[in-house]
């Protein structure tokens, strides 16, 4: 028996029935409820090219920054996220940043894969890992169709194994790495 408030984390069908002690109010009172998501809304971009624009910085300690604010070693285009642009295994803080292309409104699950990488996408944060191995983080996330920010950025500090690979599953979609055909800049 419910005395309180019920919090609902889906949508769902409520029955409720009214009890005094031993008294019986009657009827069943049945209500439905949805929840429902808030879609980020696309960007307007105009003249958006495939690809990614990568910065690339060496140095022997960072603050886990949330992007590079000096002028890097190297930079330029890639096709989509490769961490083969890195001229060295440790000490260095690579960016990959542009828009991705939302094909279908939906929601949709980002999964990356790493251990050393934050990731934003329309600016706020939603994954951000630095252990020494490579996890698993998923996050679900309600977005327009159109494009949307994304903002990679992978500090390694250590000899570690560095792997970044970045999954999406939505509308039509079984989980799979995102195709370079939906980054742009």
């Amino acid at each position: 028996m419910y005395t309180g408030p019920i919090t609902i984390r889906k949508t769902v069908t409520l029955k409720a029935k009214a009890v005094r002690g031993d008294l019986d109010a009657g009827g069943t009172a049945t209500a439905s409820f949805a929840v429902v998501e808030e879609y980020r809304p696309a960007q307007t971009v105009t003249d958006a090219k495939k690809g990614l624009k990568y910065s690339y910085l060496e140095r022997q300690s960072f603050n886990r920054p949330e992007h590079i604010l000096e002028p890097p070693l190297k930079s330029g285009l890639v096709s989509s996220i490769d961490i083969g642009v890195r001229e060295r295994e440790q000490f260095y803080l690579l960016q990959f940043e542009g828009f991705i292309k939302i094909p279908i409104t939906g929601k949709y699950r980002f999964t990356v894969f790493s251990n050393a990488t934050t990731v934003y996408i329309d600016d706020e944060l939603f994954s951000s890992d630095h252990g020494l191995l490579p996890t698993e983080k998923v996050q679900d996330i309600c977005l327009e169709a159109g494009y949307h920010a994304v903002r990679i950025v992978s500090c390694v500090l250590t000899e570690q194994v560095h792997e970044l690979e970045l999954y999406w599953e939505g509308p039509g979609t079984t989980k799979q790495k995102i195709p370079q055909s939906v980054f742009f800049h």
